[in-house]
């Protein structure tokens, strides 16, 4: 609890990176946040990874 407190002051200050939400994720998930942990997860891997206009294009075709 006390790592997630420091992660949380840390945001307050503008600390937000793929490194925050990846390491948040861990902490989440060490405290058995689940979804919580796999919403940091997913953060980490948009920032890591950003999805291409073009797939982002395609889903969006094929929603329709």
């Amino acid at each position: 609890q006390e790592s997630l407190s420091t992660l949380d002051r840390l945001a307050e200050r503008g600390g937000i990176d793929e490194g925050f939400h990846f390491l948040r994720s861990h902490v989440l998930g060490d405290l058995d946040r689940k979804d919580e942990a796999a919403a940091a997860m997913r953060a980490y891997l948009d920032l890591k990874d950003p999805p291409k206009p073009e797939k982002a294009k395609t889903k969006a075709t094929a929603n329709s």
